[in-house]
């Protein structure tokens, strides 16, 4: 059983959910609604009631103070608002399972208590969509990777060079050294969109970089390449 209020009663409490259910009459006309509480159990409501606490709704967690004047004249004053206010909704039984509901009251909110919600209006039809684009300066292509590789190897040779110049390119663990810094520079720069300001074949590149990293290495790195943003 529920709490019910009399004429002229009120009572103080804190909503327990975001919700009040809605069920058939046992006399088989209209509905009935209740509400649970943290503090004072279930409350039991009419359909002014419900419609009043949906209008002066304090939010789950939050204090109203409910007032039943009249069978058809309630208040609700909120003492004190939740942190988050999210609007009240109906649920019901339904299919062997509780239902969110549209928050229909009958004779009060809307004289159809089964309305469903409205469907989703379409968007206008939109024209054509303009052709792509061409791709722009922040599209790779294989060909700029290959170069940009070849680029960090030399760069990475000429630094290996400056130095110690004393070591014989190709000796020792100069390979190794070469092949960490390359992936080093290729990395930031891939990373800061730097791409080559002249363009070569990617076969040739491509081969540049195998034989590089083959270990057939030029005796003095080619000269280097500028590259920008």
């Amino acid at each position: 059983m529920g709490v019910r209020l009399n004429d002229n009663e009120s009572i103080t409490c804190s909503p327990k959910w975001g919700s009040i259910n809605r069920a058939h009459s046992k006399s088989g006309a209209g509905f009935y609604y209740t509400m649970d509480t943290e503090d004072v159990g279930r409350i039991n409501l009419n359909p002014a009631g419900a419609k009043a606490v949906q209008e002066g709704w304090c939010g789950r967690g939050g204090t109203m103070k409910i007032t039943k004047i009249s069978w058809d004249d309630w208040a609700v004053e909120i003492v004190e608002t939740a942190d988050q206010v999210h609007p009240l909704q109906m649920r019901t039984w339904k299919d062997n399972t509780m239902q969110t509901i549209p928050f229909v009251v009958p004779g009060l909110s809307n004289p159809d208590p089964e309305a469903e919600p409205p469907p989703a209006t379409e968007p206008p039809p939109t024209e054509a969509a303009a052709p792509s684009p061409p791709a722009d300066a922040n599209q790779w292509t294989l060909d700029d990777l290959a170069y940009l590789m070849m680029w960090a190897t030399q760069r990475a040779g000429a630094c290996l060079e400056t130095i110690q110049p004393e070591k014989e390119i190709g000796q020792g663990d100069y390979i190794g050294a070469l092949e960490r810094m390359a992936v080093s520079l290729f990395i930031e720069a891939r990373k800061q969109g730097l791409r080559p300001a002249q363009k070569a074949p990617a076969e040739v590149t491509v081969q540049k970089v195998l034989e590089i990293f083959d270990g057939e290495i030029v005796k003095k790195a080619p000269g280097l390449t500028e590259y920008v943003v």
